[in-house]
């Protein structure tokens, strides 16, 4: 005859919470989908409003009455605390930004000064970037205003004076290399530039002009447009590189050359510019020629 032994204490408290955690109904789900950051770049033309994300999301515009409002919807989504939900932006284009939580997600409202081209893509992680929403607004006087500026340069060159195009690089959400103590590459050479054109400009016979006068992204094929549009006759890109010897200090000059890098260094700075775009926010669908002969286009 078998004898049955009584199962132990603690292994039948274990089956009894096992089973009321089992038929106990189960907590509602919490979104783990957070909206983490809102940022805002001037240009003269345009203004880019970035939205960060932990993960990728889904967006959808919804048509506003008002044409100086532009809604997007971000779904999937909740906004962290520390985030704002009224942002002034201080801009010359976007009068305000406002945030509310929606039940599945967050509205975003963009109020403009006038009505505005708007334009909207996603980007997902990429490196050291999060996801993010761009939203580019361009004013189309505004683009006038830059087409005049361009033809009076261009004049200028017809006239017999050089035109010195200067490249701050990075700028914007790309903030280029940054020091020990936090300082940042980007403002570094926009520093130089400006002092290199105050400079120029008092040379008999010479104009110089940025690509970027304040802290905002430009596309590398677009600093190239710009070249040609103001009738350039010399292309010079400003970058203050880190080093991994804290001993070598002085500087370094990178010409164009027409057969590709000649050498190593030279190949890894250029892999490491064209990863600018992505950083700074480019939609994937826009065409880069990562700076097509330069010296040929002038």
């Amino acid at each position: 005859m078998k004898i049955y032994r009584p199962m132990p204490k603690t292994i039948r408290i274990f089956f009894v919470a096992a089973a009321i955690l089992f038929l106990l109904p189960k907590p509602p789900a919490f979104a783990t989908t957070h909206l983490t950051e809102i940022s805002r770049w001037s240009a003269p033309d345009h203004t880019k409003i970035v939205i960060f994300t932990n993960k990728s999301v889904k967006w959808n515009i919804v048509r506003s009455r008002e044409p100086r409002t532009m809604i997007l919807d971000i779904t999937g989504v909740s906004k962290a605390p520390s985030i704002r939900e009224k942002i002034p932006p201080d801009d010359p284009i976007v009068r305000q930004v406002t945030l509310e939580s929606t039940g599945d997600g967050v509205r975003l409202h963009i109020h403009l000064f006038k009505p505005a081209n708007i334009d909207v893509f996603a980007l997902r992680r990429h490196w050291k970037r999060p996801s993010r929403i761009v939203i580019n607004v361009s004013r189309p006087d505004l683009v006038e205003e830059e087409l005049k500026r361009q033809n009076t340069f261009k004049k200028l060159h017809a006239e017999g004076f050089k035109i010195v195009l200067i490249d701050p690089g990075h700028g914007g959400e790309d903030s280029g290399a940054v020091g020990s103590h936090g300082t940042k590459e980007k403002r570094v050479v926009l520093s130089i530039g400006k002092e290199m054109e105050r400079i120029l400009n008092r040379e008999k016979g010479f104009k110089a002009v940025l690509t970027r006068s304040g802290d905002y992204f430009i596309p590398l094929d677009e600093r190239t447009e710009m070249a040609k549009a103001y009738g350039g006759d010399l292309f010079v890109s400003l970058h203050a590189d880190w080093t991994v010897k804290k001993e070598v200090k002085g500087s370094s000059v990178y010409c164009l050359s027409l057969k590709g890098a000649s050498d190593k260094g030279a190949e890894l700075l250029a892999e490491k510019e064209n990863l600018s775009d992505l950083i700074g926010g480019v939609s994937a669908t826009s065409e880069n020629d990562q700076l097509q002969c330069i010296l040929l286009d002038l």
